[in-house]
């Protein structure tokens, strides 16, 4: 069974806050979504649940890069370009600050929660703000670099924004499954051939 890629930004948040004491996390009342727990468990002086607070929170992260800090602000990803954006522009973007931004269940990942979670802007929003980096992962593999990146290289803002998805590596999956999906894929294919060429011998 797959990881959530969440989870995974949990445990790599871990593994590198413990090579380097200067990572700290700001949650709004999302910890166990966002999986930032991980780290309050393993490192809880450096771990703070700032309430239902988001743009006060990406503030707070500005503060902690002044004084030398690296802050991973977690939310959600439609919640980080809204509610954080006013902080994220004029206080993080504007003074190029170490703020790492990470918004998870982005794109429609959000699902039943409504579409309020929907974040069909976070990306376009974000780079909309000169000096920052905006990232999105494909798999977990990818993650785990971007979480290393941000905590040992990269110098500046950044948003990363996390998908709700599964990470399943595809040589991981049984043949059988992957047999299913090449036939579907074919199938896809022929029909989308088809109605190409029905379409072609319709026009005058």
């Amino acid at each position: 069974m797959g990881m959530a890629l969440r989870d995974i930004y949990g445990e790599s948040l871990v593994k590198y806050a413990g090579l380097n004491d200067r990572v700290v996390v700001l949650d709004a009342d999302l910890s166990n979504s966002s999986k930032t727990c991980m780290m309050a468990a393993a490192y809880p002086e450096r771990a703070f649940d700032v309430g239902i607070a988001e743009s006060n929170m990406a503030a707070m992260g500005a503060g902690f890069a002044c004084s030398g800090f690296i802050p991973f602000v977690n939310t959600f990803a439609t919640l980080a370009s809204s509610m954080c954006a006013l902080s994220a522009k004029a206080l993080i973007g504007y003074s190029g600050l170490n703020v790492r931004i990470v918004g998870s269940n982005n794109g429609l990942g959000g699902g039943y929660d409504g579409a309020t979670h929907h974040a069909i802007e976070d990306i376009n929003v974000m780079r909309g703000i000169p000096g920052m980096l905006v990232m999105s992962p494909s798999d977990g593999i990818m993650l785990d670099w971007m979480v290393k990146m941000l905590v040992e290289d990269y110098k500046g803002p950044a948003l990363n924004a996390i998908p709700i998805t599964l990470y399943l590596p595809v040589l991981s999956l049984p043949a059988r499954i992957l047999h299913l999906i090449q036939e579907k894929t074919l199938k896809l294919e022929k029909q989308s051939s088809f109605r190409k060429e029905r379409m072609r011998l319709s026009l005058p």
